[in-house]
């Protein structure tokens, strides 16, 4: 058997960093974030992101919705709102690479 010199494994605890150590690191870390992105490629993939959750989420939910409560209907619902979702992203998607390379 394998003797295990870790401190994880021998039981004992490491002390958290302070407060002061992790906004140091958080401010170092948020300066290589902006070194790296600019400020409107960062303002363009959070609002593409944003678009996209806002998709996902409301347009299942509304194909469901318009469709009779009846089992029969139920996969229907399902396909108009997989159509419906992937033309939406289509579309952001669309729209994003059209803002970017004109």
């Amino acid at each position: 058997m394998a003797c295990f010199s870790f401190g994880f494994f021998r039981g004992s605890k490491q002390s958290s960093p302070s407060a002061s150590q992790l906004m140091q690191a958080f401010r170092i870390a948020l300066r290589r974030f902006w070194q790296i992105f600019e400020p409107v490629i960062t303002l363009g993939l959070g609002l593409k992101a944003l678009l996209f959750g806002l998709a996902v989420a409301v347009i299942p939910i509304t194909a469901s919705l318009e469709v009779p409560r009846e089992m029969r209907f139920a996969a229907i619902a399902v396909l108009s709102g997989m159509v419906r979702l992937f033309l939406a992203l289509a579309l952001i998607e669309g729209a994003s690479l059209a803002f970017k390379y004109i």
